[in-house]
């Protein structure tokens, strides 16, 4: 690992417009290095970090303003070699963005220390060196110290993110990735799995367009409940699912729309699975014939489906409750004598329980008894 202690000027410095944190946002487009430098491109940029957490920047803001720029954490920055004399921050994208915001302030006359201002012109910095692949091997053990087991943890898709570079660009194993980032084998393992499934979304003809990242947590799901991988037909040497129809069905179940609609129009429609824990009661509802009916009808909602999984599933009382009945028609006259008071508990108990349950039946139903 090579890297050489600097200091450098805010005006040098360059938001990553291809940062992590971004990839999960509907306004994040990827930018080609050679255009990162560009003024429109760097703006977008700052307009993502606000968006990714406009609160806690316009705190950061304040706290520079008000006790000048500690570097506690030093900025971690690497050349950039399509503007001469400029870096591209690996490390610190948000703190580059709150020094620029207090610099246009003093530009448009905000009461903003000179002083402050002018020490933006040193900031204390670490320049990677190195060939392309070294500096992205200490970008990756960065991103993983920080971003991974670190503190400022990024959400699964960004972590997903990060093992799918790792393994496909640079060709390290999952066990190999998974120590680099300090993340379990296990958890790299299912995260590699999860972003390939909704890669396969991504780039499917029919649904490709309607495919968000927002969906990651469902794919996470989706490759860990062993039954829904089964009806889904997953492989686990080609990382993809093989079943079509059933993966169509799937897909609409996360994106409905036909194909006729528009696609601010299919974007529109409210999808039956929205949540992590409707992918996993899939599995209540997979099999059974009536509910995977219920659950493709475009009038039934996924609840209603669920119910009539889980209502096939139930015990069937009424046997039971005429077992009992012909128990105690049977129970000999010689044996109710030599009950004792004790030994009558139970069928006190059973006694109460039918009067509170057919007490709840005439309440709902609006019926009457005489009991």
């Amino acid at each position: 690992m090579e890297y050489k202690p600097e200091e450098v000027g805010l005006d040098q410095l360059l938001l990553d417009p291809n940062n992590y944190r971004f990839f999960d946002m509907d306004q994040y487009i990827k930018v080609t290095p050679n255009r990162i430098h560009e003024a429109g491109v760097q703006q977008r940029a700052e307009e993502l970090i606000k968006l990714d957490g406009r609160e806690e920047l316009r705190a950061l803001k304040e706290s520079i303003e008000a006790n000048g720029y500690i570097p506690v954490e030093t900025l971690v920055v690497k050349a950039y070699e399509f503007k001469e004399g400029s870096f591209l921050v690996v490390e610190g994208n948000r703190r580059v963005a709150a020094m620029r915001w207090l610099k246009r302030d003093s530009s448009g006359g905000s009461p903003v220390s000179g002083s402050l201002i002018e020490s933006f012109d040193k900031l204390p910095a670490i320049v990677l060196k190195g060939g392309e692949d070294d500096i992205k091997t200490i970008q990756h053990i960065l991103m993983g110290l920080r971003h991974v087991s670190g503190i400022k943890q990024w959400g699964g898709y960004q972590r997903a993110k990060l093992v799918v570079e790792l393994v496909d660009d640079f060709g390290l194993s999952l066990g190999e990735a998974a120590k680099q980032i300090g993340m379990s084998a296990h958890e790299a393992t299912r995260r590699y799995r999860a972003l390939k499934a909704l890669e396969q979304m991504q780039n499917d003809e029919e649904f490709g367009t309607l495919t968000d990242p927002k969906m990651y947590r469902l794919f996470h799901e989706a490759v860990s409940v062993v039954k829904v991988k089964e009806w889904l037909g997953w492989h686990e040497d080609e990382y993809r699912f093989s079943d079509e129809d059933n993966l169509e069905s799937f897909y609409k179940l996360l994106a409905p729309h036909s194909p006729e609609e528009e696609e601010e129009a299919a974007r529109a429609r409210e999808p039956k699975i929205r949540t992590y824990l409707d992918v996993r009661n899939l599995r209540e509802i997979i099999g059974n014939i009536e509910a995977q009916e219920c659950l493709l009808d475009p009038d039934k909602s996924f609840n209603e489906a669920l119910a009539v999984a889980k209502a096939s599933t139930a015990p069937n009382w009424n046997p039971r409750i005429q077992a009992a009945s012909q128990t105690l028609r049977k129970m000999p006259t010689s044996t109710l004598k030599s009950l004792s008071p004790t030994d009558t508990f139970p069928l006190r108990e059973l006694y109460s329980l039918l009067k509170e349950t057919l007490g709840d039946w005439m309440k709902l139903t609006d019926n009457k008894l005489d009991l």
